[in-house]
Order: C-alpha cells, then structure tokens, then sequence
C-alpha cells in the first residue's frame, strides 16, 4: 500500500495561498447584479406592452438591486477605493473584472432609467 501524499512546500509556507475573499459577498455581488438585469428585461417588456406602473417599479428595484450589489463588492474589497482601481484594466479571465466593468456602466444607466420614470421627464430616454 502506498503511504498518503504529504504537501509541503520548501520552506513550510502553504502551497496555496488562503483566498481573501468572502464567499457571501461574491455570491451577492452576483446574485443580486443579476436580479438587477433581469428587472431591467421585464421593465423593458413592460415599457414596450404599455403597463407603465410595472415598468417603473421594475426600474426602482433594479436600481435597488444595483446599489446593493455594488455595496457587496466594495465589501469584499475592504475600501471603496480599490473599485477604482479595478476599473483601471479590464481582464476577461476574470469574473470580479468583468463585473465590476458591468457594475460600472450598468449602474448609472438603471439609475438614470429609474429617476426618469420617477419623475416622468424624458421618457424615451427612460
């Protein structure tokens, strides 16, 4: 039988290193950036069949969604700074890049859509 494999690295340092991040917050930032375009599909669908008031209020929680999940992620980063700085290079192999790129540009444009469906002015651009 042959002996069970014993890892250790030269210098008895971990070979991996321990991740820094919290599982609940990235589960969040995806969960909730999700449900934020998905509100935004079904405020589309409303807006296009003339049910206003669902319109809007899809809009809103989209927004509310979108806020979250941003909070989420400058969790996990520990600073708001650091989102600044992960908008500096966009890397595809990476999902908190590709994410925070999103977040970036898909935020302020929810958030444009829910204050003009709010107060009603522009609306196509709404």
């Amino acid at each position: 039988m042959v002996p069970g494999a014993e890892f250790r690295s030269y210098y008895g340092k971990p070979i991996i290193k321990a991740p820094s991040w919290a599982a609940r917050d990235i589960a969040g930032y995806f969960f909730l950036g999700g449900l934020a375009g998905a509100g935004s599909v079904l405020a589309a669908g409303a807006q296009l069949t003339g049910r206003t008031s669902l319109a809007t209020s899809m809009k809103v929680s989209s927004l509310a969604a979108v806020s979250l999940s941003a909070a989420a992620l400058i969790n996990d980063l520990g600073r708001p700074g650091r989102f600044a700085h992960m908008l500096r290079v966009l890397k595809p192999t990476s999902p908190m890049s590709v994410g925070s790129w999103l977040l970036g540009g898909y935020g302020p444009a929810a958030g444009a859509a829910a204050v003009c469906a709010v107060t009603g002015r522009l609306p196509r651009a709404g």
